[in-house]
């Protein structure tokens, strides 16, 4: 039993942006004139995105047929 390569490569991709935009999240919190709105909404867009991975690891495996 496996997960589906399209959860697979999902996870993968999403994976991906979250890094990255966690990246930019920590850059930006060091900006002393960083707007501090957009900062937020870039950290709650990061929370939304480990959820969604939280959410696809849990899913259970799936048979491949």
């Amino acid at each position: 039993m496996c997960k589906s390569i399209a959860v697979e490569s999902l996870t993968a991709w999403l994976a991906s942006q979250e890094r990255m935009l966690r990246a930019w999240c920590d850059e930006a919190s060091l900006d002393p004139g960083v707007d501090e709105d957009l900062l937020s909404r870039l950290q709650q867009h990061c929370t939304w995105m480990s959820e969604q991975l939280h959410a696809l690891d849990a899913r259970p495996l799936e048979r491949v047929q």
